[in-house]
């Protein structure tokens, strides 16, 4: 049996704002000698063998790099995003192309409109209506027309077209000529 620790003339530790031990004036920290006492022995569980310490940190290693394999899943998921932004860089690529193209086209069509209106004063320039008139009445021997051969035409009735048929021709095809006459 172990024989009990008595430790003499010892209190135990109070601190009143003081760390400091309240130690007997004469401490007597060691046990009783007991003839025939041996110490307990203390069951002792090997955690270093000899030899076995490289192979422990192999092991754990090994275990932690199967923990970190990837799966099929991960490498699937990471091909469809990087498949995703691959889509998304090459349509903003396409995006800037049309917007360049754009921006050429917009240019052409305000120097087309630029030059449409310098033609459209040429144009205008072109005939001059007292020439015209000068060259009609002198070169031609026009004259302008008097009160009496002015005609006026209503049209404000819609147009209307009449085929007249004639009465020489009663057969098919004298009608089909009279149609493609008409549409003429």
């Amino acid at each position: 049996m172990a024989a009990a620790i008595k430790l003499k003339n010892y209190t135990a530790p109070v601190s009143y704002g003081s760390l400091a031990y309240d130690l007997p004036a004469e401490p007597e920290y060691a046990p009783e000698y007991e003839p025939g006492y041996v110490a307990p022995e203390i069951p002792v569980q090997p955690s270093y063998v000899p030899g076995t310490a490289l192979k422990n940190k192999v092991r754990v290693e090994t275990e932690r790099s199967a923990g970190r394999r990837v799966s099929i899943v991960n490498l699937v998921g990471f091909a469809v995003v990087a498949a995703a932004l691959l889509l998304v860089l090459l349509t903003f690529i396409q995006l800037t192309a049309v917007s360049e193209s754009t921006v050429k086209l917009r240019a052409e069509l305000s120097q087309l409109q630029e030059e449409n209106a310098r033609l459209q004063i040429r144009h205008a320039s072109a005939f001059d209506l007292n020439e015209i008139e000068a060259y009609a009445t002198g070169t031609l021997g026009m004259v302008k027309p008097e009160a009496g051969q002015i005609v006026y035409v209503n049209g404000a009735a819609q147009d209307k077209a009449e085929i007249i048929k004639d009465s020489g021709s009663g057969n098919a095809i004298g009608g089909v000529g009279s149609l493609l006459e008409y549409l003429k």
